[in-house]
């Protein structure tokens, strides 16, 4: 499947995964 994201909603999947590896990150 090809998905088309928009450039903002690039953005706000990135922030998302960043959050989630710095929560995973912090023990």
């Amino acid at each position: 499947h090809i998905f088309l994201l928009s450039v903002q909603d690039k953005q706000q999947i990135w922030m998302q995964i960043e959050m989630l590896l710095k929560d995973s990150q912090v023990e």
